[in-house]
């Protein structure tokens, strides 16, 4: 687990200090989580990097995951790590696969038309996460599904409207362009990073 626990202590994430709290099977099995989480997103928000070649990164990510949730030998430190995890607590591919489909929407998208398009983008990147964790956690509620859809869904719109101005700054716009003409607030607006009584 050196590699994961490495990824989770440099992030510097909330999230991460919780992990601290948990038995240390259970914390290292969510650091290996976290640290694939984190591996993911990094190789699609890398900038620098051609959109292809990101899009190549994911493939690869998913390739590997595959890999590891099939019993086979992936070849990337991280997702070796997480194998046993995966094996252990039953950690469906499935879920893995939509997680990176989130973060691939942000190669091909800058705009959400409608929040149910929002909402959908939220369940793959946020929602799966916290249905991976809670079966790592141990859950025994039949609701727990539930509450991990909506809280990842919460935790999604809250780092959403903490980053209007550095996601505008990247030329994107999470909000619903279906809100923003509801409330009379255009895209240039965010974009120039003008406040207005409207977005209250």
């Amino acid at each position: 687990m050196q590699e994961s626990q490495s990824i989770t202590r440099k992030s510097a994430s909330n999230l991460a200090l919780a992990f601290i709290m948990l038995p240390k099977e259970k914390r290292d099995g969510m650091s290996a989580l976290y640290a694939f989480c984190r591996e993911v997103d990094d190789a699609a928000d890398e900038e620098s990097v051609p959109v292809e070649e990101r899009r190549t990164r994911l493939s690869a990510w998913r390739d590997d995951i595959r890999r590891a949730c099939a019993g086979e030998h992936p070849t990337m430190v991280v997702n070796q790590e997480l194998q046993p995890v995966v094996q252990k607590y039953r950690l469906p591919f499935d879920l893995f696969d939509e997680l990176i489909r989130g973060v691939e929407m942000d190669l091909d998208k800058n705009r959400y038309e409608t929040l149910e398009e929002l909402e959908h983008y939220c369940y793959r990147v946020a929602s799966v996460v916290g249905l991976l964790s809670i079966e790592i956690f141990g859950h025994q509620s039949a609701g727990c599904r539930d509450y991990a859809i909506h809280l990842g869904h919460a935790l999604q719109l809250t780092n959403i409207l903490r980053d209007v101005r550095t996601d505008a700054e990247r030329g994107r716009i999470y909000l619903p362009l279906t809100e923003l003409r509801r409330f009379q607030v255009t895209e240039a607006e965010i974009l120039s990073f003008q406040y207005s009584d409207r977005f209250a």
